[in-house]
Parts: C-alpha cells; sequence; structure tokens
C-alpha cells in the first residue's frame, strides 16, 4: 500500500513540475512553517477543485510543508489516498477527526458562497469548523488555524455579458475545467495564488465570544463556524473586489440608465417646457453629452499600456518612488469603499503614473476626470478605454450637463468604481499649487450627502518630479501668454522626453 501511495504521490509531484510553475505564490512561507509548528493548517478556498487542491498541495511540497492529502471533497481523497476516502465513505473515519488525524501536511477547506441552502441550517462547512472547534478546546486539543486563500486564473474585468469565450471557458478569474486547462497549457506567468492572512479556529486567551472552555457547547461552537465562515467569504470577495473591482456594464448601458434616473427625467422635462422644445431632442442632447463624458474602461487596453508604460518610465525616470505602506493602507481601503483619489496636476504623465503603479501592485485602477481637450483622436481613444471620462473645462449655466456629470460620477461611486480628479482643475505651469477647483469635490461632497453612496474615502495623492518634462512648452506658454493646443505628437516633441527615450535605448 505504501507504494501505491508513493506512486500517486510522485504523479503529483512529475504533474505539479509540468505545469503548475505558470503561478505566481504570495504566501508567506516562514509564517506558515511557524504556524506548521503550533497546530494544523487549513487553507480555505470559495470556490474550485482538484485543480486548486494540486496547486496549493504542488506549492506546499515545493516549500517543505507537506503534501496535502486532506480536504473536505471526496474527489479530493480519492486521487489523494485512497484508503481515507474508504473510510470516509463508509463512517469510519468522519471528517472532523480525519481533518484532526495524524495525517502530516496541511489541509484544504473548499468553501462555497452558495453552500447555504435553508436559512438558519448550517451548511457541511459550518458542522467541520464547529467540530473542529469542540475538539481544539480540549486540554490536548490540536489548534487549527485557517488561511484563506485568492486564486486568479486570469485578471479580467466582469461584463455585464459572457463573451464568447467565457461560455466556453466560462469567466476568467474562476474557469471551468477547459478553461483551467487552457490557461495551464498557455505557459503565462499571470496566474496569482495570494493568501489573505491567517486566524486560529480557536482563540486561546481570550476565547472567542468571551466563552471559557468549560462553557463551551456545540451550540456556541456552531455560532463561532458561523463567524469564521462568512470571515473566509468576506476576505476572498474583499480580495476580488480590489483586484477585479466591480462589474463593468457597456457605456451604451451606463447612459442608458442615467437618462432614465428621476432626476434626469425630470430636468428633461423641464428644459423642455422652458425651450418649447419635444422632450425627445432634449433626451438626444442628454445623449451627446453623455457620449462625450462616459469612459469605455477596457481592461485588456490596461494591460497594453501597462507594458508600454513599464518601458517608457524605465527611459524616461530614473526610477518610480511609491510610498509601499501608504499603498497597503489604500489597499486595506479599498476592500469596504469607493476610493476618490485628488491629486495634484503638473504633467500629462499625472494621468499615468498613479493607474500604472496600482497595476503593477495589482490593485483596480480609478476612473479619471480628463478634460475634454485631450479626447482627439488616438489619444482620447485610449485614454477613455483606460478609464478616463472626459469634462469641459467651463460648463456654468448648462445646468443639464452639470446634472449628468454629477450623477455618472455618482453611478460609478455607488457601483464602487475609483475615481481620480484633479483639485487644482488643469496643470500647473509654474511648478506650484494652482488654488483649487471645487466643482467636482462639491459634486461629490454633495453625492455623500444626499446618501448616494454609504461612505466614499478621499484620499489626496502628491505626485512630485525632479524635472517635468513639460517644463519647455511650459516656459513658451508663460512667456507668450498662449496655451498650446494638445496634440499626439505633442508629449514627444519635448526635447527632455525624446533625448532620455533615445539614450536609455542605445
Amino acid at each position: 500500500m505504501k507504494n501505491a501511495y508513493q506512486i500517486i504521490d510522485n504523479l503529483w509531484g512529475a504533474v505539479s513540475k509540468l505545469v503548475f510553475v505558470r503561478f505566481q505564490f504570495e504566501i508567506p512561507t516562514e509564517e506558515l512553517k511557524e504556524l506548521q509548528k503550533k497546530g494544523r493548517i487549513i487553507f480555505a478556498v470559495t470556490s474550485g477543485g482538484v485543480f486548486e487542491w494540486l496547486i496549493i498541495s504542488s506549492w506546499c511540497r515545493t516549500q517543505n510543508l507537506g503534501v496535502i492529502y486532506v480536504a473536505n471533497r471526496k474527489t479530493i481523497l480519492i486521487l489523494s489516498k485512497p484508503i481515507l476516502f474508504l473510510k470516509v465513505i463508509f463512517g469510519k473515519l468522519p471528517l472532523p477527526e480525519l481533518f484532526n488525524s495524524a495525517e502530516t501536511g496541511p489541509r484544504i477547506m473548499f468553501c462555497p458562497t452558495n453552500e447555504r441552502k435553508q436559512l438558519f441550517k448550517p451548511t457541511p462547512v459550518e458542522h467541520l469548523i464547529a467540530k473542529l472547534h469542540e475538539q481544539s478546546i480540549e486540554p490536548e486539543g490540536t489548534q487549527f488555524f485557517i488561511v484563506p486563500v485568492l486564486i486568479l486564473w486570469r485578471k479580467y474585468t466582469r461584463g455585464e455579458r459572457r463573451r464568447f469565450d467565457e461560455l466556453l471557458l466560462g469567466i476568467s478569474s474562476n474557469p471551468n475545467w477547459i478553461g483551467k486547462f487552457w490557461y495551464l497549457l498557455r505557459k503565462r506567468q499571470d496566474s496569482n495564488v495570494k493568501s489573505l492572512g491567517f486566524f486560529p479556529v480557536v482563540e486561546r486567551e481570550p476565547f472567542l465570544l468571551g466563552e471559557t472552555p468549560d462553557e463551551i457547547d456545540e451550540g456556541v461552537s456552531l455560532k463561532i463556524a458561523r463567524v469564521l465562515r462568512r470571515k473566509i467569504i468576506v476576505l476572498i470577495q474583499q480580495e476580488m473586489r480590489v483586484v477585479l473591482g466591480p462589474r463593468y456594464l457597456s457605456p451604451t448601458s451606463v447612459k442608458e440608465t442615467l437618462i432614465r434616473d428621476e432626476e434626469v427625467q425630470k430636468a428633461i422635462h423641464l428644459m423642455a417646457e422652458k425651450e418649447g422644445l419635444d422632450n425627445k431632442k432634449v433626451m438626444m442632447l442628454d445623449y451627446q453629452y453623455l457620449t462625450e463624458i462616459v469612459a469605455s474602461y477596457t481592461y485588456r487596453i490596461i494591460e497594453i499600456l501597462a507594458v508600454f508604460l513599464g518601458w517608457l518610465f524605465t527611459r524616461v525616470f530614473e526610477g518610480l518612488v511609491v510610498q509601499s505602506e501608504e499603498i497597503s493602507k489604500v489597499r486595506e481601503v479599498m476592500k469596504t469603499k469607493p476610493i476618490v483619489f485628488v491629486s495634484c496636476h503638473r504633467s500629462h504623465l499625472d494621468y499615468l503614473v498613479v493607474p500604472y503603479v496600482l497595476f503593477t501592485e495589482d490593485m483596480l485602477t480609478p476612473h479619471i476626470a480628463a478634460g475634454v481637450n485631450l479626447s482627439f483622436w488616438p489619444v482620447g481613444y485610449f485614454l477613455r478605454k483606460s478609464g478616463a471620462f472626459f469634462i469641459r473645462r467651463s460648463f456654468k449655466g448648462n445646468d443639464l450637463y452639470a446634472l449628468l456629470l454629477k450623477k455618472y460620477i455618482e453611478f460609478l461611486l455607488k457601483n464602487r468604481h475609483n475615481v481620480k480628479f484633479f483639485i487644482e482643475g488643469t496643470r500647473s505651469r509654474s511648478g506650484k499649487m494652482l488654488p483649487p477647483a471645487f466643482g467636482i469635490l462639491k459634486m461629490i461632497l454633495e453625492i455623500y450627502r444626499n446618501k448616494g453612496t454609504e461612505d466614499i474615502a478621499l484620499i489626496p495623492v502628491s505626485i512630485s518630479y525632479d524635472e517635468v518634462l513639460e517644463e519647455g512648452s511650459y516656459s513658451k506658454e508663460l512667456r507668450e501668454g498662449k496655451k498650446e493646443k494638445e496634440t499626439a505628437t505633442g508629449l514627444f516633441k519635448s526635447r527632455k522626453i525624446t533625448k532620455k527615450i533615445l539614450e536609455r535605448s542605445m
């Protein structure tokens, strides 16, 4: 029998060397090794099956944590150790006792979000955690540490409808078995496995909910199990929100949604009466305004731009200095509320630096308020696809335009999209901060005051350059008193940026 187990173990070892090198792992190895000295590690995932078990088990093998033989899926038990499957099937070894057995290595627990069939009836995972809790509080009981893990097969924003390839392969962030085979065979290292901290099944001092070991009974264990199951799901869902963001609607759906808004419809009716126009003509005007404003966020374009910006920044800058601790704080805030980045504005590169940094940190890039003067082709096309929404420099007296812009920003924040705008309104030509323009900030505060969204986090962002690339054009504008019109080649006409690109490319 031992020889049979060795054959199975060698088989999975060979498979892992061939295909599971595609994944990037963000799991603190040394920390888990210390936990393993204190008790049992249980990796918790909310979706998947055999593939996910193989991925995590293969990583544990390479890190000398041991192979995962124990799981709460019978299919995995057949593939890991058939004798365990037979014992569980015939009732000789219940799952809780299997998790608490002397089997070496970590365990894996699948915790589906759709597992609950009846409102007040405990789920199988809750029963399992409750039994582990009861066993852990015994004097010689084993301590269990749950490690929630998010496995992203492919980063992609979720659209309102499934594309053709998603019908075949499944959603890219959580594909079906056909999609998983495809992502493994294409030999790209863009799949990610990330641990989201850890927590014990039993808090030793003090005990969870304030009970002592003698006072804890089965009912209390189930209450704790419900809390822990929910914690696993929430942690994974929050991390998915940070990385993937909410579901994205097409620009057409967004415009139709905003036009149907009750306040917008009332404004259309009032304007039609005031100007003596038909409601349909005013609605057409509204649609034109929204077409001018609304972004068309496309993740594939952002990936392409990230590659280009990575090339550009290494040739233009000596390096990007980012405060890692501050980025971590932003990540935590992003898990629970929409963020509005409020930035200074000294260069056209300000549009690119913050999204690039967030993208490299596996965080959702924001929708950025940009001047309509940048909407020319082809720059405007790529900016709109990467999340820019264009606004006019001045719309004083145009109440309908102002209302539509406010409703669009409210739509973004209500649907948990992040937003970025420049507090100065325009670029500073002198290198110093300009007086603030309060238009968009006022709209955001009105949205919060009118309960358009439950909460908003305003995060100030400072972008500083040792040398601004457009310095030459700024000097010319200040000298002649005339602002140059933006063009596709305007930025690269800067002698400094052209010189740096040529020097670093040689």
